[in-house]
This record gives C-alpha cells, sequence and structure tokens, in this order.
C-alpha cells in the first residue's frame, strides 16, 4: 500500500514515470534543508496508521509493522516516541516491514530484521528507496545491466543480495548508510541456533503469535489462501480458533481439479465457506492477454517476480490477489514453513557448495545453459554473497543448507510476494518473521529425515485436517509405506545422479512449442545475451516463467528509455 524514495536535496528524478510506476496518483512530496522525500500518500495511508506526524517528527510504514502489545495505529505512535527517547525495544518489532523516520532534521531507516521489505539505493547513496523499479525508473538517464546478476537470476529464479539487474542500483537491506541527510540503521541479526526442542514448545510459540495477528485484526477477517501441501494447512490449523477466517483457492481447469476438492475439504473441517475464483492456464491466452499479464506482474511485482512468485500466472496478478485481499484486515501465508520439515530431504552429511547448489538450487539446466567459465564465475559470486550472511566452515552441512534456504532464499526470493501483496492490504507470512524463525530453528534436530514433524504439528492442532489427502498422494495422517521406501532410497542417491535424471528432460527450445510470449522473451534474449545457450531455458517449467518475466522487464525498461543494452 506504501513506497518511498528519499534522495538528496542536488538529485533530481523523473517524476512522472515514478507515478507511472508506483501505479498512484498520490505521492506525498516532503522537502527539508537537505532532502526531498517522495511518499506513496492516499487517505489509506493515514487512517489505517501507516502514517503519524507530531511535533515535527514522523513515521512512515512500508509493508506490517506492529509493536509490543499495541493495534497497528498506536504501533507507530508509541515506537516514533520511544525512538526519539532512543529506548525502542528492538525485541519487540514484529512484522515485515521498513520504517521511514524523520528525527533530528535526519531520514532514519529501519527494516524486519529477515529483510521481508526490501530497501534499494543508488551506487552513491543518494537515493534510497524501498522500491526498485521506483529507483530504476524514475532515473533521468539509462542504466546499464549487470550482467552477472542477469545471469544469476536465469540459473537459480532470483538474485541474492546486494546484487540487483542494474549497474548503479545495489540491494542495501542488509547494510548500514550514513550520510549528510540519512541513517539507515543495520538490522541486528537474531542469533540463530539448532536445538532439540520439543514440538509443543513450537506449538506455543506459533499460537502466541498468532495471537497478536487476532489481536491486531480485531474482529475483522484474515484472509488465507490453501493448497494441497503443508504450510497452508498448518496456518489454517493455527487460525481455527478465529472466528472470521476468509478462505480461498483458485480453479485452473486441468490442472487445479485435485487442489480444489482439497481445499474444500479443509473448509468443510473448518466450517467456512470456500472462495474459489476461476483462473486460466497462460497457454489459454491470446497474445494480448499474455503480455497485460506479464506487464502487470513487472509493476506489482516491483521487477522482482522470483521463481514461484509473481510467476507467469493469473494468480500473481494485482487483479487476481486484489479480489481475495481488499478489505481484509491482514491476509496471511505460509512461506517458510519449510522450516518445519526436511524440505531439500538431505541426509545428515557434509556437500561442498557446488554439489548442494547445482543440484538443489539452480535450475537443471545449469550445465547446458552457461559455458564451464562462466559456470565457475557465477557459482564464485553467488557463494561469495552467502557467506556473508551464512557462515560456514569448510564444507555445508545440512544445517547451514536449511539456514540459506530460510535466511535467504526465502527472504531474497520468496519473500517478494510478502511485499506485493502489501500493497492491497496488511499481509504477514509468520514464518518469514525473525522471531518465530529463531524459535523453528531450535526444534532443527528433531526433524527427522522427512515431513514428519511438520505432519504431527497439524495433526496436533487438529486431526481432522491432517486427514485430508494432500497433493503428495497421502494424508497427514502418517506417511504410506511405499511412499516411505521411495524417500529413504532417494536419500541414498547421490545428488549429482537426480540431476543427470532431470538433465534428461531438456529440450531446446525448436523441440519445445512456445506461446508468442516465449518466443518473444526466447528472441530478445538470443539476441542481447548471446554468450549463453538461452534456448535450454524453456524445458522447466519454473525457469520458463523466469526468463520470460524478465525479457518481458528489459523490453519494458528499453521502451521507457531506462535501460542501456550497449
Amino acid at each position: 500500500m506504501s513506497a518511498f524514495l528519499v534522495t538528496s536535496k542536488t538529485e533530481s528524478i523523473d517524476l512522472p514515470l515514478l507515478y507511472h510506476t508506483w501505479k498512484t496518483k498520490d505521492i506525498k512530496i516532503v522537502k527539508s534543508s537537505n532532502s526531498i522525500c517522495y511518499l506513496e500518500d492516499s487517505q489509506d495511508v493515514r487512517e489505517k496508521g501507516y502514517f503519524f506526524e507530531e511535533s515535527g517528527h514522523w513515521i512512515y510504514v512500508v509493508g506490517t509493522f506492529f509493536y509490543k502489545e499495541f493495534s497497528f495505529k498506536q504501533s507507530i505512535e508509541f515506537f516514533l516516541k520511544d525512538f526519539i527517547k532512543n529506548r525502542h525495544d528492538n525485541n519487540q518489532m514484529f512484522g515485515h516491514y521498513a520504517l521511514l523516520i524523520y528525527h533530528n532534521q535526519k531520514h532514519h531507516i529501519l527494516n524486519d530484521a529477515l529483510g521481508a521489505i526490501r530497501i534499494f539505493s543508488n551506487s552513491s547513496q543518494t537515493k534510497i528507496s524501498t522500491s526498485f523499479l521506483g529507483l530504476w525508473f524514475s532515473s533521468l538517464s539509462p542504466l546499464k545491466l549487470k550482467k552477472i546478476a542477469v545471469f544469476e537470476k536465469i540459473a537459480q529464479g532470483y538474485i541474492c543480495a546486494p546484487d540487483t539487474l542494474v549497474q548503479d542500483i545495489e540491494d542495501c537491506t542488509y547494510q548500514s548508510i550514513g550520510n549528510s541527510f540519512l541513517v539507515k540503521i543495520k538490522t541486528k541479526t537474531p542469533i540463530y541456533k539448532k536445538g532439540k526442542k520439543e514440538l509443543s514448545f513450537q506449538i506455543e510459540k506459533s499460537q502466541k503469535y498468532f495471537k497478536k495477528i487476532f489481536q491486531l485484526a480485531n474482529g475483522s477477517s484474515i484472509s488465507l489462501g490453501l493448497s494441497g501441501g503443508f504450510d497452508s494447512r498448518m496456518l489454517l490449523g493455527l487460525l481455527l480458533p478465529y472466528s472470521n477466517k476468509y478462505l480461498f483457492t483458485h480453479h485452473t481447469s486441468g490442472v487445479h481439479n485435485k487442489e480444489m476438492e482439497i481445499a474444500k475439504a479443509l473448509c468443510k473441517i473448518a466450517s467456512e465457506e470456500l472462495s474459489v475464483k476461476e483462473t486460466r492456464q497462460p497457454s489459454q491466452l491470446n497474445t494480448e492477454e499474455a503480455e497485460k499479464l506479464l506487464i502487470d506482474l513487472i509493476y506489482y511485482y516491483d521487477g522482482r517476480t522470483a521463481n514461484n512468485s509473481g510467476a507467469f500466472s493469473e494468480t500473481g496478478t494485482f487483479g487476481y490477489n486484489n479480489f481475495h485481499l481488499h478489505g481484509k484486515a491482514i491476509g496471511v501465508n505460509g512461506k517458510g514453513g519449510e522450516v518445519f520439515r526436511n524440505y531439500y530431504n538431505l541426509p545428515n552429511r557434509e556437500y561442498s557448495f557446488q554439489e548442494w547448489f547445482t543440484c538443489l538450487e539452480s535450475y537443471y539446466s545449469m550445465n547446458y545453459v552457461f559455458s564451464e567459465v562462466l559456470k565457475k564465475q557465477l557459482l564464485e559470486r553467488v557463494e561469495s554473497k552467502i557467506l556473508e550472511r551464512v557462515s560456514v566452515q569448510g564444507k555445508w552441512s545440512r544445517w547451514n543448507i536449511q539456514r540459506y534456504y530460510s535466511e535467504i532464499r526465502q527472504a531474497d526470493c520468496e519473500a517478494s510476494i510478502v511485499s506485493a501483496h502489501n500493497k492491497i492490504t496488511r499481509y504477514i507470512a509468520p514464518y518469514l518473521d525473525a522471531h518465530l524463525l529463531v524459535s523453528a530453528y531450535l526444534s532443527y534436530e528433531k526433524l527427522g529425515s522427512g515431513s514428519e514433524f511438520q505432519m504431527d504439528f497439524i495433526r496436533k492442532l487438529k486431526p481432522d485436517l491432517a486427514e485430508v489427502e494432500s497433493n503428495y498422494g497421502y494424508s497427514f495422517l502418517k506417511v504410506p509405506v511405499k511412499f516411505k521406501t521411495k524417500e529413504i532410497l532417494l536419500k541414498h542417491i547421490p545428488l549429482r545422479m537426480k540431476n543427470r535424471r532431470l538433465e534428461k528432460t531438456i529440450k531446446k527450445a525448436g523441440d519445445l512449442k512456445l506461446s508468442t510470449t516465449e518466443q518473444t522473451a526466447l528472441g530478445f534474449l538470443k539476441l542481447y545475451f548471446p554468450e549463453i545457450n538461452t534456448e535450454y531455458c524453456f524445458s522447466h517449467y519454473a525457469q520458463k516463467n523466469v526468463v520470460t518475466n524478465l525479457a518481458y522487464l528489459l523490453i519494458e525498461a528499453q521502451k521507457l528509455n531506462k535501460l542501456d543494452l550497449k
């Protein structure tokens, strides 16, 4: 619902393009002696507690922020008063947020510990924003691409901070900044430790967090999308005590029939109605509809569509999500819930970075898309960025890989959905809040080899929910013997061997039936990135989405004269 851009007074921006990028008619411009602030503004911003001003000091919130036991509006009022007196309590700051505070003739920025709401700056740090596209498209001159970051996006579906697609913009979410007009306070990294806490400990911590959400919603509806997987079902179990729930799913004929039946069964147990919105497969859209969808995704996700977040699908659009979220007090999402299961189904041994990253994280076309030299350069760059945030001595353990997944991949990649949906209403992925992640890790050594811990979690909350079949082919009461046997066998197959099996499915684009938009994406990427074999990026569904979204973002930037491809 909100975004900000702060510049030094000497910086100029393309203001019409900022309006265009933020899709708003309301931008509040606040000038001080040495800076200019551009705040996305509307009646909702003030009435719903995103902005508060007192005695020349003010606070502006991007995302969802709650403090101590206060309501949303009270949170920013009391936090500002505490901040001015230098007595604010970092341990009582919850949600996904970037706070912009004007105090003592300077702007101060604080963001949530995991970084679900991102902060970007130009290389000279004279322009800082929560909006990557706003910073890029409001620049007065075209920006050059950072090719290694483009290749990283193609290889794994997202870009790890601090890189972005363009050379003059950095993701400074985890950095401190200090200059004449602004101080960005580096978020203190929580102390993450693994432990052997029992399931009851996790349920208690989660229920306590959800109790806060119930109090914040104050009787108004809480929205949750249902699927056939673990995480949305776990959240439904935690939401059961709250009376005003809005549960929804989508139905794409021929694709999501089973998921819709699962969602209906879950709603019946919860004694709630299910809202279903019909959606179409991308292949069912004509070229004009598909291109309109891609442009919608570019702006809704602020140019940061990532892997499955903002995928080439109608479910990622503003219109679809506005249908389910508008008017709701809070939306909740299960992103990050994977921390309660052995997501990668890994045995407890050590791995080299290249082994686990190329087999688990990058798309399996990597060996076909990139030359050996470029792949080596790319892997070294990614590893160096990851090691700055997750300390690893020697080889990677399963625990290190879990930390990568929860603290880096979720934050830099999948959390883009949190930022997008906060444009409509307050939106929280509880397990992307560092408070719950710290607690979740304390049961890491209880997870075992598969999904049993999370299945037990759901069973304890409501056994009837666990009885409903999942999209894995079994209910969450017990993993059938044949699936358990398969799980055990897969653990003993080397990761590289699994990848080789997947690599056999890779085909050249010429051997695939591509849509017009996909052909456009392929043509653009081949023209401007001849050093890679882009035609191998279309066999994997998620990677096909990523490269198509990427190409249309670059085409849009080129049309607006904001991209220098020379």
